[in-house]
């Protein structure tokens, strides 16, 4: 069983557009998301312009799509999706949820509401070392201690990212190293994500998102909130919306789609962390990530699907 990640903010690199792979589909999507928006998608992966949460999340969006209609078109078709955070709204387009059109016009809604938010002084980073139960006692201490920090993603059993203001990430940082991590790094995310602090932008999304058709999903959809398989639209569209708020379980996914049998594991462009996560995580699983070798890639999975 074959399952396509698309990876959320942090994974973004300057001109990254430039690196796809050289087929039809990536550049059909291109085009069809310069149409939609009317800037040149190219444009939103330089340097200067990934310093915007809008500009990265929606070549996330682009980047994601274009490989996952690239594959299709070559006959790879997965048996899950899998988003981590804005990668969700890839995955719901390659499941056939709602449009691409629809999806750049509200994740570039929700970049631009996210950036308005919080402008700066807030961020993410990434505690190695701890489990979930440690770093979720932590956070509670800080927060007593009128620190603004959260859980925001499980990634795996010892690798968890915080959001929060800046200033109680660092706080944090110093605790976690007093507890023995082994790493802290900050990600390059410049808002709160997958934190209460975006309760009210949560709802708003929603409200957006009631306003398109979704279709019932013709493959199988893996929540960011609940880790579970979700083929119903509705809650669907609660997972697009309210993943913002609520910190991602993708380990628990991840485990959950290999109790189910999956065992290849293909990371969407741009990076492959994700891939390495799965690697590191389930010793017999062939997890790859997808750069510009799309038909290599295509050949192995024809061959062992």
């Amino acid at each position: 069983m074959v399952v396509f990640l698309f990876p959320g903010q942090g994974s973004q690199f300057p001109d990254m557009f430039y690196t796809l792979p050289n087929h039809p589909k990536v550049e059909e999507t291109i085009e069809r998301a310069n149409i939609c928006v009317g800037e040149n998608p190219y444009d939103w992966s330089k340097h200067s312009a990934l310093q915007s949460s809008r500009n990265v999340q929606l070549s996330l969006l682009t980047i994601g799509v274009g490989c996952a209609q690239a594959l299709l078109s070559e006959g790879i078709s997965p048996q899950f999706v899998a988003g981590h955070s804005v990668g969700t709204f890839s995955a719901a387009v390659t499941a056939n949820v709602l449009s691409f059109e629809d999806a750049l016009q509200v994740v570039k809604y929700r970049g631009e509401k996210m950036e308005e938010a919080y402008p700066y002084g807030y961020g993410m980073g990434v505690i190695q070392g701890l489990d979930n139960y440690t770093v979720d006692h932590l956070l509670q201490d800080a927060r007593k201690e009128g620190h603004t920090v959260y859980i925001a993603n499980e990634n795996s059993e010892t690798q968890i990212v915080i959001s929060g203001c800046s200033k109680s990430i660092e706080h944090a940082f110093s605790i976690a190293s007093e507890k023995g991590a082994k790493k802290m790094q900050w990600l390059d995310v410049k808002v709160p994500s997958h934190s209460p602090l975006f309760s009210e932008l949560a709802e708003k999304i929603d409200q957006k998102l009631q306003t398109i058709n979704l279709s019932a999903p013709k493959i199988p959809y893996v929540s960011n909130r609940s880790a579970r398989l979700l083929r119903d639209s509705e809650k669907i569209r609660e997972d697009l919306a309210f993943n913002i708020e609520a910190p991602v379980r993708w380990h628990s996914g991840m485990t959950m789609l290999y109790e189910r049998g999956a065992r290849q594991f293909l990371q969407l462009p741009p990076g492959r962390i994700y891939a390495e996560l799965a690697s590191q995580v389930f010793e017999d699983v062939r997890a790859l990530s997808l750069t510009n070798n799309l038909d290599s890639i295509a050949k192995f999975l024809r061959r062992s699907g």
